[in-house]
């Protein structure tokens, strides 16, 4: 029995969707996420699954703008839930959302576009929530005591 023919290519066009590329990134751009993850490809081969790729049902735009070109190949990828500011389905304490993103800047040490991270959270401004680069950014605190001119 003989294998599919195309059967590379989609195993590129697998790892280009795990690593979070987005389907219009340049080939630069796929190639770089794939050498950062250890995936070695053949410039032909990356080229005909980047076009293979492309040819699929196109994302809506509002998804698709969602997703930063420039961050492929993060070290972040598919591990949301320890990023995220905060958790939506579940109730932590402070103790453990620190827990949780202490974990997660210590994935960041290593990330391949770290300082593109930086970059892109300082763009965000006050949206960009959790962890981005290895730091934290604009966690809800608990607001504590109230001060005593609205105790009152």
């Amino acid at each position: 029995m003989r294998a599919r023919p195309n059967s590379g290519l989609e195993k590129v066009i697998a790892d280009l969707d795990r690593l979070g590329v987005p389907p219009n990134a340049p080939i630069l751009t796929a190639q770089a996420a794939l050498r950062a993850d250890g995936c070695g490809v053949a410039g032909e081969r990356l080229r005909a699954a980047v076009k293979a790729r492309r040819q699929r049902v196109a994302v809506p735009a509002l998804i698709a703008a969602l997703v930063d070109g420039r961050l492929a190949g993060a070290a972040c990828v598919g591990r949301h839930e320890l990023f995220d500011a905060e958790l939506d389905t579940a109730r932590e304490t402070a103790t453990q959302r620190d827990t949780r993103h202490a974990a997660a800047v210590a994935i960041c040490t290593g990330c391949p576009v770290r300082d593109t991270c930086r970059n892109v959270a300082d763009e965000t401004g006050q949206r960009a929530r959790g962890v981005w680069a290895g730091s934290v950014r604009n966690v809800s605190r608990p607001a504590g005591r109230p001060r005593k001119e609205s105790a009152a």
